[in-house]
């Protein structure tokens, strides 16, 4: 197996405290071979380096003969934590479980001990249905079929009937979940590409999915993985088209799914977080912060097994924390939890995907310019723009653009500023879909760095947040601008007031003008 230095390192940080207990035990069973106990050594070497180092490792074991052909050692390494890994793992997933009860069915026939491979065969069947595993069900199916044959049942045509019609259903259930899993991905794919529709012409070539849906929903209505994909589409389309609401209410139906059916939940959690992800965007653009913050521990809760759903976890958490402190304005909670985030990030930055790193890199970066502080976001920024491009998640990458120069106006960097401008007005003139804001935002800074007195600065300002509260009415504008709450920040700097303080200021005012 060729694989990297770096690779064995990440691999053995991924594992689980009961992951390398086990590792540890099947070096134990095969305890007769001395190099186990060398491996193990070596296993325990690279486990306690926070960064993997080479160079430490050949001089800690000079003296072993397996230092002389250290990538084979690696190699074998790897190879025995992967079948460890394996064979852990084995009897976690219900496939795995079905896989094995299959098989010892298959002994029992091959014994000739049919009543028992019967009882063992109708034991499959119910886990399988119980499961939703239809693969397995039909490898039933063809079983007992056989059976039914061979025995020359005296109720043979009756029960091939039988077991003739379930297999339809179950055909039709396949059929139907294959369709859905199909318009999931692509709405899926849609939004995290964009998740702003800027125009009717954006949202209409996503009415056939929708239609199609409405048409056929009764089929819909029976198994947990159809209803588990249509609450996911229905949350996903109704959030792309800005109907917030209606994306609340079906994110509450998913929810509620997947607390009454533990069993196939437990099997799910991927679908879950992922989902409630999109759920939560929903909740965020209705202001339900409350809730946001139950259903974020209900999931910070979930007991998870892989590194994958770790992972996972880690993101929904994190990223929709650090947002909501920051729209309700908790900006010490939202500071201590960005240390939270970076004493934790390394130990799992790996194995994020991409659309999760850019979008913990952006919030983190807006959260530190709200905190004033510019060095820091824009570290958080150039992380971002190190794996970003406009074609992974548009109105992000656009927003990044623009957030950039409001950095770079605050660290003073005046001449790069100007510089970035000019790529920036060239790069939008081939945009054949602009954002007034950003058109908005873009001819402020253009102004700002000309010859202008603190008078024409402030007017400036001013009219600048008056022109951002004009197209906040359309709801697209308004939608697009909900990564930063630009308006606020333009107030703050005509007070002259710190952008975490505004809302203590203005509770100040409203209670005053009360009064």
């Amino acid at each position: 197996m060729k694989t990297t230095s770096n690779f064995i390192h990440q691999l053995i940080h991924s594992l689980t405290k009961n992951e390398k207990g086990y590792f540890v035990k099947l070096l134990k069973v095969h305890g007769g071979d001395p190099m186990n106990k060398k491996y193990f050594l070596l296993f325990s070497a690279i486990d306690k380096q926070l960064t993997y180092n080479e160079s430490a490792l050949t001089n800690q074991f000079k003296a072993e003969p397996f230092i002389k052909q250290f990538s084979v050692a690696k190699n074998y390494l790897i190879q025995i934590i992967l079948k460890s890994l394996i064979q852990f793992n084995g009897t976690k997933t219900i496939e795995n479980v079905l896989s094995k009860e299959i098989d010892t069915c298959n002994i029992l026939y091959q014994k000739g001990f049919i009543k028992e491979y019967q009882q063992s065969l109708s034991k499959v069947k119910r886990k399988s249905i119980l499961y939703e595993k239809h693969d397995f069900t039909l490898t039933n199916h063809k079983k007992e079929k056989e059976l039914l044959v061979n025995l020359k049942d005296k109720n043979f045509k009756k029960n091939l009937q039988k077991l003739l019609d379930e297999e339809s259903k179950i055909l039709d259930d396949i059929k139907i979940e294959n369709q859905l899993s199909k318009y999931y991905f692509i709405l899926t794919t849609e939004i995290h590409q964009n998740r702003i529709i800027r125009s009717e012409k954006e949202i209409a070539h996503l009415f056939p999915i929708i239609n199609s849906l409405h048409e056929d929903f009764p089929k819909f209505k029976n198994s947990f993985s159809s209803k588990n994909y249509y609450y996911g589409i229905q949350i996903i389309y109704n959030y792309l088209i800005n109907d917030f609401k209606k994306a609340e209410e079906f994110g509450i139906l998913h929810e509620k799914l997947f607390l009454q059916n533990p069993l196939l939940a437990k099997q799910k959690l991927d679908d879950f977080m992922e989902i409630s992800y999109h759920y939560l965007g929903a909740k965020f653009q209705l202001g339900n912060h409350e809730k946001i913050e139950l259903l974020l521990n209900k999931i910070y809760k979930l007991e998870v097994e892989t590194h994958e759903l770790k992972q996972k976890k880690f993101f929904v958490y994190y990223s929709n924390m650090i947002r909501l402190y920051a729209s309700t304005y908790q900006y010490k909670k939202a500071e201590q939890l960005l240390i939270d985030l970076n004493k934790e990030l390394p130990t799992i930055i790996t194995h994020l995907s991409i659309s999760n790193k850019l979008t913990l890199f952006l919030n983190s970066s807006i959260l530190q310019f709200a905190l004033g502080n510019y060095n820091a976001s824009l570290d958080y920024l150039n992380a971002y723009f190190e794996i970003a491009d406009n074609s992974f998640r548009k109105d992000a990458f656009k927003f990044a653009l623009i957030f950039n120069l409001f950095i770079h106006l605050k660290l003073g960097n005046l001449q790069l500023l100007e510089n970035l401008l000019k790529n920036i007005k060239q790069g939008f003139r081939k945009e054949k879909q602009i954002f007034l804001y950003e058109k908005i935002l873009i001819e402020f800074l253009s102004k700002t760095i000309g010859n202008i007195n603190k008078k024409e600065k402030i007017n400036l300002l001013k009219r600048t947040k008056m022109q951002l509260e004009e197209i906040k009415i359309d709801i697209i504008q308004k939608d697009a601008m909900r990564y930063f709450n630009y308006t606020r920040w333009f107030e703050s700097q005509i007070l002259q007031i710190p952008y975490t303080e505004m809302p203590e200021y203005l509770e100040k005012l409203d209670k005053s003008m009360e009064v």
